[in-house]
């Protein structure tokens, strides 16, 4: 696999995302074979055999279409792994381990991961006007992998995971969103109020380990031994009353202080423009305020798939393997972050 092509691919899932608080949306689930032991209790060649099972018997759906890869992660490169991490192909326990397989489609819409935590996690990406079609496509591919495979099951538990907190349905939707008028109007409480409400969470960026920057926010509701509908059903209301929350607030940006959030604007437009060095928290950061200037028009030379280009090119190891920066330098890291995002502002600026 091409490592540079790959950092330079956009995956179609983010490109097709209208203009919405939400990026995009995923639902994953989490699954072991029935009669064998847990993946850290497995040999080597039980390993070998759990993976030449399932993908014999994965890769004859039809989602693949021929168009597929295949990543032993104790034969690919570090630095691959890496950047299968960052955009939620690879889990941590890949990492770690290193005696996992990924298969996902060229389009990184469709991801399983083998012998990672559990013997296969399965999810689905999508745009979240999307969403309600690819929750139910990711229903009949996992029933149809229930009934090639024979998932380990208990009445009273539901599915049996390595996790206890993935018991009954042993699933979680997750959704990036952004929200910067619910940040900069400090209406956390509001906000948060929600989240309390239907028991969603805060999770990393794509959904690793890695913490949440600016407005960039993504939210994760796990299945506990609510049934699939009742989840997704949360999920989709909860961001009915984050987007409410949002868009009025926003509103109130423009009628009450839209001198004010033109001047943030404005300064985070010229830092991305001018600046030599930029750390993670602060191109997010910024990135975030000129992406509510795109949508609420201030700012209208910039192309919206700026913004989704620039959302997976500059995370960490992304530039650090593109650019070769050397070891833990994070200056030179920063260096080419604010020179990427630069040369991508010039790629997407067209005329006013």
């Amino acid at each position: 696999m091409d490592i540079l092509k790959l950092i330079e691919h956009v995956p179609d899932y983010l490109y097709e995302s209208t203009e919405d608080i939400v990026l995009f949306s995923s639902v994953k689930f989490y699954r072991n074979l029935e009669g064998l032991n847990f993946t850290p209790k497995l040999t080597d060649e039980q390993r070998k055999e759990i993976q030449k099972r399932i993908l014999e018997k994965v890769l004859a759906l039809p989602m693949w279409d021929k168009n597929y890869n295949i990543i032993e992660s104790d034969q690919a490169p570090y630095e691959l792994l890496l950047i299968l991490h960052e955009r939620g192909i690879a889990g941590n326990g890949t990492l770690e381990q290193r005696k996992s397989t990924l298969l996902f489609d060229n389009e990184e819409r469709y991801v399983i991961r083998i012998n990672e935590r559990d013997h296969l996690t399965f999810s689905i990406r999508s745009s979240f006007h999307n969403f309600e079609e690819s929750a139910q496509e990711s229903l009949i591919y996992i029933g149809l992998m229930d009934k090639t495979l024979g998932f380990a099951y208990k009445d009273g538990l539901g599915y049996l995971t390595t996790s206890p907190r993935y018991l009954g349905h042993a699933l979680n939707i997750t959704a990036m969103c952004h929200i910067p008028a619910i940040f900069t109007l400090g209406q956390i409480q509001n906000f948060s109020s929600i989240l309390q409400k239907y028991l969603i969470v805060l999770s990393g960026i794509m959904d690793t380990s890695m913490q949440t920057y600016g407005a960039f926010v993504q939210l994760k509701i796990t299945s506990f031994f609510d049934t699939f509908d009742e989840v997704k059903n949360k999920m989709h209301s909860a961001f009915e009353e984050i987007r409410d929350l949002e868009n009025q607030l926003r509103n109130i940006i423009v009628l009450e202080r839209p001198i004010e959030v033109e001047d943030r604007i404005s300064k985070s437009y010229a830092i991305l423009q001018n600046a030599k060095l930029l750390n993670l928290a602060e191109a997010f950061e910024n990135l975030s305020t000129l992406r509510l200037g795109v949508d609420l028009g201030y700012v209208k030379e910039i192309h919206p798939n700026f913004f989704k280009e620039a959302f997976l090119r500059i995370l960490p190891n992304h530039v650090r393997v593109f650019y070769a920066v050397q070891g833990d330098d994070l200056t030179k890291e920063a260096e080419m972050r604010a020179l990427l995002i630069q040369e991508l502002l010039d790629k997407y600026h067209y005329a006013s």
